[in-house]
């Protein structure tokens, strides 16, 4: 939305948030965007569709967890915390 003048976010908001999920749709809107002469924002929108896509197609419940890395985050403290007790046991 950066790349977007402020008096045409809010419409463009809008129809990002119809498009969503449909491709061909966010691909109307990207080659839109850019005939107005916002290329950035539409080369924004066509560099992540493959990503996007291949993100839409897993079920609603396993969304969440793949767009967070609080999981992955998680696991790395716990692994790290281990590791110091483990050291300090054996002074490696």
């Amino acid at each position: 939305m950066r790349n977007i003048p402020q008096k045409s976010q809010r419409e463009v908001a809008d129809r990002l948030g119809e498009a969503y999920g449909n491709e061909e749709r966010l691909q109307a809107l990207a080659d839109e965007l850019n005939e107005k002469e916002y290329r950035k924002a539409a080369n924004k929108i066509e560099q992540f569709l493959p990503g996007l896509m291949s993100y839409i197609a897993f079920p609603k419940a396993h969304q969440k967890r793949i767009r967070t890395t609080d999981g992955m985050e998680r696991i790395s403290k716990k692994l790290k915390r281990r590791m110091k007790n483990v050291s300090e046991h054996f002074r490696i």
